[in-house]
């Protein structure tokens, strides 16, 4: 082997160990992984010829696929400026972009969620932390070489799946991104299409803006178009991608739903169901059974119950007019189907007649070759014992189905029990084979007692109606003693005569009876009255003899469902039901049972779908609409037991009424109520506002009263304070008046005494001296004469200052008067105004009383709301949950 290597060797001993030394010297001088992948690197990012970074490019492709890390550490980033730099060398960037997948590839196989300590994972969460890596992925799509493309495809893939929240973000943030991922399914090379498929459905779960954006793209004509190229239901795996994409685009998210059926794509699902009922059964491979449940699936997505009753109600309409509906009868109805398909085409008809009125009319009038109705073919299908479990749950639904919100047939079904004769055939063979189904003793395992059970506590749900006309009904069951029976006597007789191991038809029976008494007393009156009812339903609450716990359970609440609508009209009143409920039953055991009931395990899984979900009958015992009502009931009948006024609470699913359509999922019922409670909290807070507008135009116009009183009053003190000032003055100038005409007086007095003094002098001739007086005296007098002569103006003055003074007084004075009579009239006003808006007055306490309560009623439904908001987040969680571990069990099962 040595010589082999070395021809030229002498073959001489002592050269082998010279020529072993020098290969271990060379092994042993070679660089190792590590070194490698950092001297390519380096050889990428700083040489500048095409050659040498072309080779550097192959080293670290070819490194990348056993060496993730050091690849990963040292060359991420000279590979990704070979993308950004090179753009224009194809073969460049292929090369990087293989690198660049080997390192992001993580480590367990595809359909598994890698571990955040995967290696790839962990170098996805370092490339995305840059937004423009992915713009830059995102902005290679539209380059036209079809290994560039498929490489960036499948990068995008592994990087979705590793970091999906992340790379949906980044992919979001780009303004094309999704445009370019949308024309990948446009490719015209299948490679290229069929890996953009497995990217589309990575990138559309759980992102309801990126399913709203990806179907606005196009996505639906796009993914129909590839079906029809595949061949439809033949069409293998890429069908089946399709139909996946299809399906997380439509699923909870009204706004593609709506956009699907506006768009006419509901019409184009008819090709891919047409002829499959005529399929041989040895046709039918497993990829033509997926991708025909699948798509059936899909179908039951546009009529969910889940969906909001308008966008249903139209998908609805758009099934029977496209003919789909009709194209779903020959599925539900074909021999040659595997039972899956036919299963799932039944529950797909059911959810498509559920709530509507015309679809309904359908199943009844719809006729099959043996001359009867679908409904009674699926009522045979229901009732018998040799079919496989699934499929006659499937045949239950719709049945239950067409009695959902359709009281008329309610009503006509039990009519047709009344009076068989006169009523149409085909409800009259309906009404025989529910009766049949009841009180048949041919099935030993009971099932079919169960289920007729459950189909008949349909007919009466929240129908008060049909629950009185239902007490009418009486049955033959000894043709030969001649004697009918009740159907309330026969219910207590089949529960009298069973024993401890006919648990699925105990339980079929009271359910069955909890339904038809609840919200009916004349019922519960005449149920009463029946010989011997507490001694055969209180052995049933004890488990010994009962023989199994929802038994129990069943029992204790028939018994409160019976102390709850008790009117008193009956031998058993309502407190004596209640002290043989403490007595003989046991509070304590009473309430643990109505605790079990609710919290058990078998009534929340019936409530997850609106339809029974079971392979085994051990883990089917209540259906959606019955659970819903038996939890609703347990608080009133604790109530009851307590001896506390009974204070309905608003009923959810089917215990809603008969006016309000039943719906079929907890979360649905939530959100429905949730509905309701805002509605009438915007009401209430509607009328509270317009008691605070009345209020507050009450309270305006008052303060204006009390304002213009007190402008009033302001210009009364003014004007008095004027007139106190008028009078005043008035006085003064009457007193200076009077002293006026006193001095004038006084003057003209003294000059009259001078004027008589001068006239009595003699004629003798004057002295001297005298002729001095004299003159004295006439210039004094001349003087007093001025004086008065002033005085007389000063007194015509103030005269005529009166007479001003006086007018203004009179004006003030009429003033005053008039603000008087006007105050006067305001306060009156005011007085009537109070006496009608703040002197307790009846209208007004309860408008007051209403009001208190309008606002505590709020409160009140806006915590309610709050709670509901809660329970509903709760129950979708539990809901997406159950359905995560229903997948992963069928995965597992195929």
């Amino acid at each position: 082997f040595f010589f082999q290597f070395f021809p030229h060797c002498c073959r001489c001993c002592c050269c082998a160990p010279q020529m072993f030394a020098s290969l271990f010297a060379k092994a042993e001088n070679q660089p190792s992984s590590d070194e490698e992948v950092e001297l390519w690197s380096e050889r990428l990012a700083t040489s500048t010829l095409t050659e040498d970074r072309r080779e550097a490019l192959r080293q670290l492709k070819d490194l990348s696929k056993n060496n993730q890390v050091p690849v990963g550490s040292h060359a991420l980033r000279p590979l990704l400026e070979v993308l950004q730099n090179d753009a224009e060398d194809v073969q460049m960037v292929t090369t990087a972009l293989e690198a660049i997948h080997n390192v992001m590839k993580a480590s367990v196989p595809e359909g598994v969620t890698p571990p955040d300590n995967d290696v790839g994972v962990m170098f996805t969460e370092i490339f995305a932390q840059k937004q423009e890596n992915v713009a830059l992925l995102l902005g290679l799509l539209a380059e036209s070489d079809m290994y560039l493309r498929l490489q960036c495809v499948q990068l995008l893939k592994d990087l979705v799946r590793n970091r999906r929240a992340k790379l949906q973000e980044c992919i979001l943030a780009v303004p094309t991104g999704l445009s370019c991922v949308s024309e990948l399914l446009a490719e015209r090379r299948e490679i290229v299409r069929n890996e953009g498929l497995l990217l589309m459905m990575e990138l559309t779960k759980d992102n309801i803006a990126i399913q709203k954006i990806v179907a606005f793209e196009g996505a639906f004509e796009r993914l129909l178009e590839i079906m029809r190229e595949e061949g439809q239901s033949d069409g293998g795996v890429i069908t089946k991608d399709c139909v996946e994409v299809l399906m997380r685009l439509l699923l909870h998210n009204a706004s593609n739903q709506k956009l699907f059926r506006e768009n006419s794509f509901v019409g184009r699902l008819v090709p891919f169901f047409a002829g499959l009922h005529e399929v041989p059964p040895e046709e039918w491979k497993d990829d033509k059974t997926h991708n025909t449940l699948g798509m059936l699936k899909v179908t039951r997505t546009l009529v969910s119950p889940e969906n909001p009753q308008n966008v249903r109600q139209a998908c609805q309409a758009s099934l029977r007019l496209t003919g789909l509906l009709s194209v779903l009868y020959q599925m539900a109805h074909s021999p040659t189907l595997p039972l899956p398909v036919r299963s799932e085409a039944i529950l797909t008809l059911a959810e498509t007649v559920r709530g509507d009125a015309e679809n309904q009319t359908t199943m009844l009038s719809t006729q099959l070759s043996d001359g009867g109705s679908a409904l009674l073919h699926f009522l045979y299908i229901v009732f018998d014992s040799q079919r496989a479990l699934p499929f006659r749950l499937a045949a239950m639904y719709c049945f239950q189905s067409y009695l959902a919100s359709n009281d008329g047939a309610r009503l006509q079904l039990v009519q047709g029990l009344l009076s068989a004769g006169s009523a149409a055939a085909g409800v009259s063979r309906i009404s025989v084979l529910l009766c049949q189904a009841v009180v048949t003793t041919k099935d030993k395992t009971a099932v079919t007692n169960w289920l007729g059970c459950i189909a008949f506590s349909h007919l009466v749900l929240a129908s008060v109606q049909s629950k009185e006309l239902l007490l009418r009904a009486v049955m033959v069951l000894d043709p030969t003693a001649g004697k009918s029976t009740s159907w309330l006597a026969i219910m207590l007789a089949r529960l009298r005569e069973s024993n401890e191991k006919q648990a699925r038809l105990r339980v079929g029976l009271l359910l069955f009876l909890c339904v038809w008494l609840c919200d009916c007393p004349f019922a519960v009156a005449t149920f009463l009255n029946l010989p011997d009812v507490l001694s055969v339903l209180i052995p049933l609450t004890e488990e010994a003899l009962a023989g199994h716990r929802h038994v129990v359970n069943l029992a204790s609440m028939l018994l409160g469902v019976l102390l709850v609508h008790n009117d008193n009209s009956t031998a058993i009143k309502q407190d004596e039901l209640r002290n043989v409920i403490r007595t003989r039953v046991g509070p304590d055991n009473f309430h643990r049972a109505l605790d079990a009931m609710a919290r058990d395990v078998a009534v929340t899984h019936a409530m997850q779908t609106p339809y029974i979900v079971a392979d085994s009958m051990d883990n089917a015992w209540f259906d959606h609409d019955t659970a819903l009502l038996l939890r609703s009931v347990v608080p009133d009948i604790k109530a009851a037991l307590s001896n506390e006024t009974v204070v309905r609470a608003p009923a959810v699913g089917a215990a809603a009424g008969a006016s309000v359509e039943y719906h079929d999922s907890v979360v649905q019922s939530f959100k429905d109520m949730i509905r309701q409670q805002d509605e009438e909290i915007r009401q209430l807070k509607h009328q509270l506002a317009q008691q605070d507008v009345q209020q507050t135009e009450g309270g305006t116009s008052a303060e204006e009263f009390h304002s213009r009183i007190q402008e009033l009053q302001v210009e009364l003190q003014s004007v008095q304070d004027a007139e106190e000032t008028a009078k005043a003055e008035c006085f003064r100038a009457t007193t200076q008046l009077k002293q006026l005409q006193a001095e004038i007086e006084l003057l003209r007095e003294n000059n009259r005494q001078l004027t008589v003094a001068g006239s009595s002098q003699p004629d003798a001739a004057p002295a001297a001296g005298a002729d001095a007086d004299a003159d004295a005296d006439a210039a004094s007098q001349a003087e007093t004469l001025a004086i008065l002569l002033r005085k007389e103006d000063e007194l015509l003055l103030a005269n005529g200052k009166l007479q001003t003074l006086t007018g203004e007084l009179q004006k003030l004075q009429e003033d005053n008067g008039m603000l008087q009579e006007k105050l006067h009239e305001l306060q009156e006003q005011l007085i009537a105004r109070d006496g009608a808006h703040d002197v307790p007055t009846p209208e007004l306490d309860q408008l007051r009383s209403d009001k208190r309560e309008l606002q505590a009623q709020v409160q009140s439904l806006e915590q309610q709301r709050d709670a509901l908001i809660r329970q509903a987040g709760d129950a979708e969680q539990e809901l997406e949950n159950a359905k995560r571990q229903l997948e992963q069990q069928q995965q597992q099962q195929q």
